[in-house]
């Protein structure tokens, strides 16, 4: 049956909530993440306090409009997902990028870039959205910038 059909209730997100309303800075926040991811690896255990602080000042949420919660919820999830990722893989980082802010504004873009759909489907089949495949491949880039194999990057990014 076409999605169209089906109970529930379409968000189609404009590109501008990306930049207006939620203030999100997704540079600062894979920036915090690559640099907890390090602090782990390396048992920098001070460190992480820190990064989780930068990494949660770096996202804003000043609407209550459904498409623009909707949009939060999303990224949020994907923001954990790299989390766990990061640390996760901790023991596979081999190297600290020297420019972590070029694989920080790879990811920014894909997510800034990325129209989003959410419909009735979307509790079902979450790994359907635009967005997962928009960020697997420079999240592969990132991974491997850490030093990561390709192949594992590959498999963590999928």
């Amino acid at each position: 049956m076409p999605d169209n059909l089906s109970p529930g209730f379409a968000v189609k997100k404009p590109i501008a909530v990306w930049n207006k309303p939620l203030k999100a800075n997704f540079k600062g926040l894979f920036t915090a993440i690559g640099k907890a991811g390090v602090d782990a690896a390396t048992g920098q255990w001070v460190g992480l306090g820190k990064d989780a602080v930068d990494a949660l000042s770096a996202v804003g949420l000043e609407s209550n409009q459904p498409e623009e919660l909707a949009w939060a919820l999303v990224y949020n999830s994907l923001k954990q997902a790299i989390a766990t990722i990061v640390s996760d893989s901790q023991f596979l980082i081999q190297d600290v990028p020297e420019d972590m802010e070029a694989f920080s504004d790879s990811l920014d873009w894909s997510l800034e870039s990325s129209e989003l759909e959410i419909t009735s489907s979307f509790f079902e089949h979450p790994e359907q959205l635009s967005v997962v495949p928009a960020i697997q491949i420079p999240l592969r880039q990132w991974l491997i910038g850490f030093g990561i194999e390709q192949f594992q990057a590959e498999v963590l990014s999928n």
